[in-house]
């Protein structure tokens, strides 16, 4: 079976397969708690360079068949979870020593998929599994291990930011090595790294001048046409405190299809409400501002609507 490529399965699913790689790099016999089947039921696929056979297992005697198939040549147990609980069941972990061994070298790792999680499964099968139990997909706890982060900020666990934590996952492939991240991911960074992977544009410092240098991108509304639901929605509590009293005539432009146009619309406010401006304010994006915020959302509009006829 050839390997597929990283769209073929559920980016959670591997989001969490990287998050375990990252922090154990030999792992193997890994198995995940996850509710729906695959199609098809078993495939080979790469992840960060790492061959892996993915299979769908829908009860327990589906996963002992499965892991019968993967033995190899005597040898090493699974390990566990190297951020395991050190009070677990220390029978469990004997039984996994004496019992498991690895899979040939060269051979796909194994990562079965399986509705059940510990609770319905036989203490013999938990021990001869990485980590001793099918790992539960959390989009926080996933980011936490991917980005080796030891804190996010509070806001970003809230109910109304839920949302972040599952874009973040959907997109890391787009900011993994464009954005710096240390030990702590906060709200500003978070927008950050979605600005960076949804809109190509570096948000750090942002201001209203990044903002019109973007904006003569040729594809700059239809990114902002293509953002999910959630994070459109959200977009003021991103900007509001970068542009202040700017940030409602530039959503209102970029809600009408014109975040490409913003430099033209700003022009179009100049000849139509720029002749008592002083001669001297020549700097194009603050005239920019003083004039569209006078204007207002409403004129910006209409003037948006205007520039498509």
């Amino acid at each position: 079976m050839p390997p597929l490529d990283d769209t073929s399965l559920p980016k959670p699913i591997l989001a969490q397969v990287r998050a375990i790689l990252a922090r154990d790099a030999d792992a193997d016999r890994m198995a995940l708690v996850w509710p729906d089947p695959i199609t098809p039921t078993e495939r080979l696929q790469q992840v960060d360079g790492v061959a892996l056979r993915f299979v769908w297992c829908a009860s327990e005697l589906a996963m002992r068949e499965r892991l019968v198939a993967n033995r190899g040549a005597p040898g090493v147990a699974p390990k566990a979870d190297p951020e395991a609980d050190p009070e677990a069941d220390p029978e469990v972990a004997l039984e996994a020593a004496a019992g498991e061994t690895e899979q040939a070298a060269g051979d796909p790792r194994l990562v079965l998929l399986t509705p059940l999680d510990e609770r319905r499964l036989s203490r013999d099968l938990l021990a001869r599994l990485w980590g001793h139990a099918p790992k539960r997909i959390s989009p926080w706890r996933t980011l936490e291990q991917l980005l080796r982060l030891r804190e996010i900020d509070p806001r970003l666990t809230t109910k109304d930011y839920r949302w972040i934590s599952a874009c973040l996952l959907e997109q890391y492939d787009r900011y993994r090595d464009r954005v710096q991240f240390g030990e702590v991911l906060d709200f500003d960074l978070a927008w950050r790294a979605l600005a960076m992977a949804l809109l190509d544009l570096d948000g750090e410092g942002l201001d209203l001048d990044m903002l019109l240098d973007w904006s003569r991108r040729p594809d700059a509304a239809a990114r902002i046409a293509a953002l999910p639901e959630l994070m459109a929605q959200h977009l003021e509590d991103w900007l509001r405190p970068r542009l202040g009293e700017q940030v409602q005539v530039v959503l209102a432009l970029w809600r009408n299809g014109q975040a490409g146009g913003m430099l033209a619309i700003g022009l179009v406010c100049s000849l139509l409400y720029g002749r008592e401006r002083p001669q001297s304010d020549r700097q194009p994006s603050r005239s920019w501002v003083s004039l569209c915020v006078r204007a207002g959302p409403q004129t910006a509009r209409a003037q948006a609507s205007r520039s498509r006829l």
